[in-house]
C-alpha cells in the first residue's frame, strides 16, 4: 500500500498471457485513523510493462496523476461507496 496525498493506493497486478493488468484501490488516509469502516474505490489502471516491477511503477504513476488531478472526483466516489454500504 502506498500513500499518495490524502489517499492510500493498493495496486493489484495480474499477468494474463504475457500482458500485465492492474487494479488500483483508493481509500482515504483519514478513514484509517477513525478505526471504523474504510471506503474504497477500485479502478482499472492502464499499464504497460515488460515485468511486474515496471507494471507496478506505471500503475503508481497513473494513480499519482489521478490523485493530483481528480482528488475531488475520488472523494465523491468514496462518499457514494460508503453510502451504498449503509
Amino acid at each position: 500500500m502506498y500513500l499518495i496525498g490524502d489517499f492510500f493506493v493498493q495496486v493489484s497486478l495480474e499477468n494474463t498471457g504475457g500482458r500485465w493488468t492492474a487494479l488500483a484501490r483508493f481509500s482515504r488516509k483519514f478513514d484509517y485513523l477513525l478505526h471504523g469502516d474504510v471506503s474504497s474505490v477500485v479502478c482499472s489502471a492502464p499499464v504497460s510493462g515488460v515485468d511486474r516491477w515496471h507494471a507496478e511503477q506505471a500503475a503508481l504513476v497513473w494513480a499519482r496523476t489521478v490523485v493530483e488531478s481528480r482528488a475531488s472526483h475520488l472523494e465523491s466516489l468514496l462518499v457514494e461507496s460508503a453510502a451504498a454500504r449503509h
